[in-house]
């Protein structure tokens, strides 16, 4: 059977980045599609010479001699993996102050936290960075992108895809969105994450960031992370449970969101708002991967799970930020919590003029208690809408002011 090949949403500000700025450095977790995505977008751009430094032999070259390298992979270039030889940074920066030209260089990195002071030092105007994350769900659907808010007209052109059953919903958010597993090339996604942990993320950490000596204290800190997926952070039991002091769980913390495996949602903040609570919370962009940790194996392990609703929030937020960054745009969304916890407001979108405020909901049965967050913001913000997002099949309203929208067409 023919594996699906998946449009990605970032191709297209590629090309047009590629008009405006000398380069374009794109970071993301691998296995992501990033090297696909470029080879794809660039094909119908002229001949583009392109030089993959995970093998070997291209790293040797590029490390043991830049001028050389550079004479046998002419402009415009594309470097994939760039962080495998940090010493091209200045020849590239040399290379644009010569020529001048935009559009010459494409550059990927899988680590590229390593390089954040070297391109604000060498590269600063000169450069465009982007940001790429695993499948969105728009992608996967075959659908173009839309940065998300409350925008009844949109759902109504999109609602073919609310239709999608609970079960295949479940299924969607149990496989994630890793491509491999999503066009079906890889069947064994236990295998696949396990690797992915022990392979990639924690090689990267330990090469790049800092030694991690003990694996298992590693998975028990992922483990530790996933049960606190759609909450707010607690370092310090975090690091009770993977056995570590909090330094090191700052440090594998960090280390996670540089890599692009978490992110954090931070509270909404407004000078007249009431007392709430001020810590960011933490997602996992990936819920296949977080199913995983939370060996969870089939959709209906996913719906019995006390962790359900957090797999849920996780998914929908994670959704909700990858139509903001696929634009190329700072995801504009906070949360709001009252001090005991007792009450929330899942996510507020912000605009220039005005909020979109948003709950999130594994019930399809909404009811008074389900809204209780949208009373937590005070009347001096602008409210542009209110809706809550759930796992229905139709677009519908709560009241005149709260529409119910089903998570599939996020």
């Amino acid at each position: 059977m023919e594996q699906v090949k998946y449009k990605r949403h970032l191709s297209k500000l590629l090309r047009e980045l590629l008009k405006q700025f000398s380069c374009v450095m794109i970071s993301g977790p691998r296995q992501i599609g990033k090297t696909s995505m470029v080879i794809d977008t660039i094909k119908g751009l002229g001949k583009w010479n392109d030089v993959d430094l995970s093998k070997e032999e291209n790293k040797e070259n590029a490390l043991k001699n830049p001028i050389l390298f550079f004479e046998e992979n002419k402009t415009p270039l594309f470097i994939d993996e760039i962080q495998e030889a940090p010493k091209l940074m200045s020849y590239i920066k040399n290379e644009i102050d010569k020529t001048k030209n935009n559009g010459i260089f494409i550059l990927t990195g899988s680590q590229m936290f390593k390089f954040n002071k070297d391109i604000k030092e060498r590269l600063s105007t000169r450069a465009a960075l982007l940001d790429m994350c695993p499948l969105s769900n728009s992608e996967i659907q075959g659908r173009d992108n839309f940065p998300f808010i409350i925008d009844s007209k949109h759902f109504i052109e999109i609602k073919k895809y609310a239709s999608i059953s609970v079960i295949q919903n479940l299924e969607n958010i149990l496989k994630g969105s890793m491509p491999d597993i999503m066009n079906g090339k890889i069947k064994n996604t236990s295998v696949f994450y396990s690797s992915y942990i022990n392979n990639t993320i924690i090689s990267d950490i330990t090469e790049h960031i800092a030694t991690i000596r003990d694996d298992t204290k590693f998975n028990n800190f992922l483990k530790s992370l996933a049960i606190r997926s759609g909450q707010i952070v607690n370092l310090y039991n975090t690091a009770q449970d993977a056995g570590i002091d909090n330094r090191t769980a700052t440090i594998w913390l960090d280390a996670l969101k540089s890599l692009g495996i978490i992110f954090f949602v931070h509270p909404f903040s407004n000078k007249k708002s009431k007392t709430l609570l001020k810590k960011p919370k933490l997602y996992f962009y990936d819920t296949g991967l977080l199913c995983h940790l939370l060996k969870i194996t089939d959709a209906k392990g996913l719906y019995s799970n006390s962790s359900y609703g957090n797999v849920y929030e996780t998914w929908c937020v994670s959704e909700i930020t990858k139509t903001y960054i696929n634009e190329g745009l700072m995801p504009p969304i906070s949360y709001l919590q009252n001090s005991k916890g007792e009450e929330k407001l899942d996510v507020i979108i912000e605009q220039s003029n005005g909020v979109y405020l948003i709950e999130i909901k594994t019930s399809t049965n909404i009811n008074s208690k389900h809204i209780k967050g949208f009373e937590l913001l005070d009347e001096n913000v602008k409210v542009l809408a209110k809706a809550v997002i759930c796992p229905i099949t139709q677009i519908s309203s709560y009241s005149k002011d709260i529409l119910l929208i089903p998570n599939t067409l996020i």
